[in-house]
């Protein structure tokens, strides 16, 4: 399930924190380039007795991690069979 959330932060519960920036076309002092495109990081945290965890700290965040897991044989870029 998606946006689903528990009414109180208690051990075992997950959450998804998920920013985002969406660039609407016509966005003003945009280049139209962008337009219609959006970005969002996600992280799984999971609600611990002590510090959250962070369940997806280990997924790529710079380009050139993205770019280089694209590459990769059936991660969004070639059918997986």
């Amino acid at each position: 399930m998606h946006d689903v959330a528990s009414p109180v932060l208690e051990p075992g519960v997950v959450y998804t924190v998920e920013p985002g920036i969406y660039i609407q076309e016509g966005a003003p002092g945009v280049d139209p380039k962008y337009h219609n495109i959006g970005v969002r990081i996600e992280d799984t945290i999971l609600v611990t007795e002590g510090e959250p965890r962070n369940l997806s700290e280990a997924a790529p965040r710079e380009i050139s991690e993205i770019e280089s897991l694209m590459k990769k044989k059936g991660i969004g870029n070639v059918e997986v069979k």
